[in-house]
């Protein structure tokens, strides 16, 4: 059987399925793997219900989405490959001592292209008693010109992902004053798909969590330079050095999970970040949103790593 796996853009948070696809873990579940390009983040969702097509890995952000629009949509996630925020603040000056609190007194870009990044920093504050409205935000420019904008003084301080925080500490130009991903666990990106799906095909889904958990075994056993030589052709705009140290920087701040389940408390985190930013208005439960009986079986399993 033919599987559409949709993914919604190609990043380097994503290096553990890129490696999947490289090492074969994939194949070696018995599962023919079509990787598509989805037409943008918000139809990925409707794809999947119109059965265009059958898994996409992206965040249980957009689930929770779809079922405040929809509490009938059906979707489910599974399988849990980014366990952190990866986004970083970075700062035209050093600033060894940050705090949230220092956001107040400058000029800040925040990341447009996705809600996610915003929501979850804006939560942050509001936790601390603080109000976001009162930021001096730009929030409507991609990351590409919040850099430029970063470079010539008309924001102190950006929100941004790897590999634009490797180029901009590397050029001596950014310096990294956060890592989103030390707040802890928060279920940033799973595979998701249909109840139907799950229900016809659940040998499949078995499948895709034995292959990234046995990808993710691989991953914490490796260096960067082993890694970045295995997905560079992913990243073909990419010196292997910048793309060597954005991924020892995911790994140091521990990105990727040590497995695959979905964990309750880094999914109730991000429930309460889009409640609060307004990004849905109910909360559907982690049950209803999280299957876990593959993933808790692949554990059982223990499979090993690959060894390419």
């Amino acid at each position: 059987m033919k599987i559409t796996l949709y993914e919604n853009l190609r990043a380097v948070p994503y290096v553990p399925f890129y490696a999947a696809l490289e090492l074969g873990t994939f194949q070696a579940e018995g599962l023919d793997i079509r990787v598509a390009t989805s037409p943008g983040p918000d139809r990925t969702a409707k794809d999947l219900m119109e059965g265009k097509a059958d898994v996409a890995w992206g965040g249980p952000a957009r689930v929770l989405h779809e079922y405040d629009e929809d509490p009938n949509c059906g979707l489910i996630c599974f399988c849990q490959v980014v366990a952190r925020d990866p986004f970083f603040l970075v700062g035209n000056e050093p600033n060894s001592s940050f705090t949230l609190e220092d956001l107040m007194d400058v000029r800040v870009g925040t990341v447009a292209e996705v809600p996610t990044p915003w929501l979850c920093l804006q939560h942050d504050l509001r936790l601390l008693g603080m109000e976001p409205e009162s930021l001096e935000r730009v929030s409507d420019e991609t990351m590409a010109d919040n850099i430029v904008a970063l470079k010539n003084g008309a924001l102190d301080v950006i929100q941004i992902y790897e590999p634009y925080v490797e180029m901009l500490v590397k050029d001596g130009i950014g310096h990294v004053w956060s890592a989103a991903a030390d707040r802890g666990a928060v279920a940033y990106t799973t595979f998701y798909t249909t109840a139907g799906f799950l229900r016809d095909c659940p040998e499949v889904a078995h499948g895709l969590s034995r292959s990234m958990f046995r990808t993710l075994k691989w991953l914490h056993h490796q260096t960067p330079t082993t890694i970045a030589r295995l997905v560079s052709g992913y990243f073909p705009e990419l010196s292997f050095r910048t793309l060597r140290g954005a991924i020892a920087r995911y790994q140091a701040v521990q990105l990727w999970g040590s497995h695959t389940l979905v964990g309750q408390r880094g999914f109730e985190w991000l429930k309460s970040a889009l409640i609060s930013g307004g990004r849905i208005s109910m909360g559907m439960a982690y049950q209803s949103c999280v299957v876990t009986g593959f993933d808790e079986r692949v554990i059982v399993e223990a499979p090993l790593p690959p060894s390419g």
